[in-house]
C-alpha cells in the first residue's frame, strides 16, 4: 500500500491493492512517511475501507486529533458487534462511535456522568444491541482503565440500532414517519391531548414507535408480558388502552402485521406518562 496523505503520526489514508482509498493506523506509522511511498505492513494496526468521499473526508478530519487508543478500541468495539448481531451496519457508526466514545472518556475524566433516559426501553427492546454496549464498556475498562456504567452500555448501544436502521434504506425511513406521525394523530385526536413536543415523555414515546417501526420491518416481536400486567394496565386505563388498540388497528392495516398485547401495553404506558406529565405542568 501507498502513502496518499499523512493525517497524524498514527494515521495514514492510502491507497491499497486496488487502487481504493483506506485509512491505516498504526503507531508511529506516519513518522517520516510522504506521498507515494510503501507502507511497511508490519506497522499497521487496523485498516478501515472506506466506500465514499464524503465519509473518508469526516473520518479524516475526526481522527486527526483522536488518540489512537481510542480509535483502535472502538473499530475493535464495531468489528465485535458486527460478528455478535451478524447484521451489515452503515460505515457511519465508525465517525458516530468514535466521536461518542471519545467525548464519553473526556466526559469521564472530568467527572461529568450523565443519565440514559431512555435505558429501560433499549434494554426490553434491543436486548442485543445492548449485551454489545456491555460489552464495550468492560473492552474499555480492559483497555483503557475507565470503568463506565450501564447508562454508557445502553448509549453505545444506541450507535448500533442507529446504523441497523440507517443500512435498512428509505423503506424503513418512510415507514417510520409515516408510523410515528399516525400514532401520534391517533394519541391527540382519541384522548383530546395536546403533547408537548419538547417533553422527555414525548421523547420516549417516539423513541419507541421508531423502535416499533423499526422490529416491524426486521419481523421482531417483544417478549410477551404476563396477561395479568396486561389486565391491570386495561382495567386501570382503559380509554388510554383503547387508543393503544387504535394504533395497533391502523398498524395492521398500514403494515399488515399483527402486533401484541404486550406492544398496546407499552404504548398505553407511555401514553399514561405523557397524561401525568400535562396534568402535573397544568
Amino acid at each position: 500500500m501507498k502513502v496518499l496523505k499523512v493525517i497524524n503520526n498514527n494515521v495514514i489514508s492510502a491507497l491499497n491493492e486496488d487502487n481504493n482509498e483506506v485509512m491505516i493506523t498504526g503507531n508511529g506509522i506516519g513518522l517520516k512517511m510522504k506521498l507515494g511511498m510503501e507502507i511497511n505492513p508490519d506497522l499497521i494496526e487496523k485498516t478501515f475501507n472506506l466506500d465514499n468521499d464524503n465519509f473518508n473526508h469526516k473520518f479524516k478530519r475526526l481522527v486527526e486529533n483522536i488518540p489512537i487508543e481510542y480509535i483502535n478500541v472502538t473499530a475493535d468495539i464495531i468489528c465485535y458487534g458486527k460478528e455478535e448481531l451478524a447484521v451489515e451496519l452503515n460505515n457511519n457508526i465508525y465517525i458516530s462511535l468514535t466521536d461518542h466514545i471519545t467525548y464519553a472518556i473526556d466526559r469521564k475524566k472530568q467527572g461529568i456522568s450523565l443519565t440514559n433516559a431512555l435505558l429501560d426501553e433499549i434494554k426490553k427492546f434491543y436486548p442485543k444491541e445492548y449485551l454489545v454496549g456491555k460489552h464495550a464498556i468492560k473492552y474499555i475498562k480492559e483497555k483503557l482503565s475507565l470503568d463506565f456504567n450501564d447508562d454508557e452500555a445502553g448509549f453505545i448501544a444506541l450507535h448500533f440500532v442507529n446504523a441497523e436502521f440507517e443500512n435498512s434504506g428509505a423503506n424503513l425511513a418512510l415507514g417510520m414517519t409515516d408510523l410515528v406521525k399516525n400514532s401520534l394523530d391517533i394519541i391527540e385526536k382519541n384522548l383530546d391531548l395536546d403533547i408537548e413536543f419538547n417533553s422527555l415523555c414525548y421523547d420516549r414515546l417516539v423513541t419507541h414507535l421508531k423502535f416499533l417501526a423499526q422490529r416491524i420491518y426486521n419481523n421482531q416481536n417483544v417478549e410477551e408480558e404476563t396477561q395479568n400486567s396486561i389486565e391491570i394496565l386495561i382495567k386501570k386505563y382503559p380509554e388510554i388502552y383503547k387508543t393503544s388498540e387504535l394504533i395497533k388497528e391502523y398498524i395492521d392495516a398500514r403494515f399488515e402485521i399483527d402486533i401484541s398485547k404486550s406492544e398496546c401495553a407499552y404504548i398505553t404506558s407511555h401514553i399514561v406518562r405523557i397524561k401525568k406529565s400535562l396534568s402535573e405542568n397544568s
